[in-house]
């Protein structure tokens, strides 16, 4: 427990608190949110509660664990970003690469700094499945909260989630995006592009179209060796999008928590 979603536990639990005193009630809203918009999500996530309980750990329950959907939009609020860690803001990259044969598919490598670190101890690859038949691939600690930062499907696409510092707005700003009917979860996007079966371009038409209410990166793969980084803002319009195939002058793409049109920040040169 210490050594994983106890240490998780210490971080996101007094995170929520800080935000509950601005405003107060704050993790039952995003609770009430998330069963009614997704609610198939909310009952594999009440599951998941009761799993924590049985174990003795009745505090990771179903409130925290719903709220703990919405952490990464929260955590984009001026207010929060002030309260966090100086570590917290770690050091995810996303690689695609095209092998010289080109017999051989494009290769998706992944690195996910977790925040806290001990997060890594409660990574999983898990197999989803539906009436005894594969969907996806998973492999987060996020699968505490139904949701997903890093997905596969054979024959499909693979997405990878990373960090982005672009822009901070208030926590009500935020809350007021994240609760209408028109704006998508982040932890939920990669799931819904699994579970609807997209393509390649389904999905990056879905990722790039879809109004979210915090900044991020998508790296993503699929068939007939192309790849993608998707660079998405508070508002969809602005979205930009770079690709590789094997008509790139460059059989490679390096992707980590900047963008790639600026230079890397002279303390953080890994996509250099």
């Amino acid at each position: 427990w210490d050594n994983s979603f106890g240490a998780v536990y210490n971080i996101y639990g007094k995170a929520f608190e800080l935000v509950d005193k601005i405003i107060p009630g704050i993790v039952n809203i995003l609770e009430g949110h998330f069963a009614a918009a997704h609610p198939e999500n909310y009952k594999e996530v009440r599951a998941i509660a009761g799993q924590f309980k049985a174990a003795g750990h009745p505090e990771l329950n179903q409130t925290l664990l719903t709220a703990l959907v919405y952490f990464y939009e929260i955590a984009h609020t001026n207010e929060l970003v002030a309260a966090l860690p100086a570590d917290f803001y770690r050091a995810c990259t996303g690689i695609l690469s095209l092998p010289v044969d080109k017999s051989k598919p494009i290769l998706h490598g992944r690195n996910m700094d977790e925040a806290p670190p001990q997060g890594r101890n409660c990574t999983l690859s898990i197999n989803v499945t539906k009436g005894g038949v594969q969907q996806f691939q998973m492999f987060d600690w996020m699968w505490v909260t139904s949701g997903v930062y890093t997905a596969a499907r054979p024959g499909g696409v693979t997405l990878e989630m990373n960090w982005r510092n672009y822009g901070k707005e208030s926590i009500h700003e935020v809350m007021a995006r994240l609760t209408t009917n028109a704006t998508e979860l982040s932890l939920m996007a990669f799931r819904h592009v699994m579970t609807e079966k997209m393509d390649f371009n389904e999905a990056q038409k879905y990722l790039t179209t879809t109004q979210f209410a915090a900044p991020f990166y998508v790296i993503m793969s699929g068939t007939q060796r192309r790849g993608a980084v998707l660079t998405i803002y508070f508002n969809h319009t602005n979205n930009r999008v770079i690709g590789i195939d094997d008509s790139s002058k460059v059989p490679y793409l390096v992707q980590t928590n900047y963008d790639h049109w600026l230079p890397d920040p002279a303390d953080a040169p890994r996509r250099t």
